[in-house]
């Protein structure tokens, strides 16, 4: 993976400094002791430290012992952090070739594309910031042009604006996140049924390393969708240790 070292040395010096677990972890990969360096890198996870890059070089660990479930999962959760980790996405796909699964991601509509490239610009807590600092900028205009009698106001109509868009924005990013719960199949093959039974239809069988998004639960299944849109019931058992979410997890 010819992006690892670049990061390694990025967060060595910018977020964990001398930090000895990193350093250790570093040498570790650079020996090929792939194992060893998983592990203390989950040492720095469990003491609640994370980051993009973090869990970018865990999952570059794991393409290394060729245990691609879990280096997709571990890209994944960079992308959970920050969504616009080019290293990350670039890497999902190189893991991709090496998987059973390779289904297209359906084309989605113009404007949502629109929206979402304008959303990646910079991450949600930039947008609540933005939105505020516009909102406020609005107000004083508008006050400057009722207490000074300063024709302001189309200068504050104009702020007013922006931060409504900035808002909306924020609104969707947030709800965009909350709404897409994922998780990756670690089972080497999965049966995706009709119904959540036994005695559906088996519509098709999804394997291991294939992200899928949840839509709904009943009982112990889950209903999945595909990136190529296909849908279908799986079993809770398949999805154990995959669930993609902001929470710290370490995968056995």
């Amino acid at each position: 993976m010819r992006n690892l070292t670049i990061i390694l040395l990025f967060i060595s010096s910018s977020c964990f400094g001398s930090d000895s677990i990193f350093s250790e972890a570093n040498k570790e990969y650079d020996k090929e002791n792939y194992k060893l360096a998983i592990d203390k890198y989950q040492d720095i996870i469990s003491d609640s430290l994370e980051s993009a890059e973090l869990y970018f070089n865990i999952g570059n660990c794991y393409y290394k012992l060729q245990d691609y479930a879990n280096s997709i999962f571990f890209y994944e959760k960079s992308l959970l952090i920050k969504n616009d980790f080019d290293d990350a996405l670039e890497n999902i796909e190189l893991v991709k070739i090496k998987i059973v699964d390779k289904s297209e991601k359906m084309p989605s509509l113009f404007y949502l594309d629109w929206l979402e490239s304008i959303k990646n610009i910079q991450n949600i807590e930039n947008w609540k910031t933005t939105s505020i600092i516009l909102i406020t900028i609005s107000l004083l205009f508008f006050l400057i042009s009722i207490i000074g009698k300063f024709r302001l106001r189309n200068f504050a109509f104009t702020f007013l604006c922006l931060s409504l868009i900035c808002l909306f924005i924020t609104y969707y990013a947030v709800n965009n996140r909350i709404d897409k719960k994922q998780a990756i199949i670690f089972s080497n093959s999965s049966e995706v049924m009709s119904a959540p039974s036994e005695n559906s239809t088996n519509l098709f069988t999804i394997h291991l390393g294939t992200k899928v998004l949840l839509i709904d639960k009943i009982g112990n299944w889950h209903n999945i969708k595909l990136e190529n849109g296909n849908k279908g019931w799986i079993k809770d058992e398949k999805l154990v240790n995959g669930y993609l979410t902001k929470s710290l997890k370490e995968i056995k």
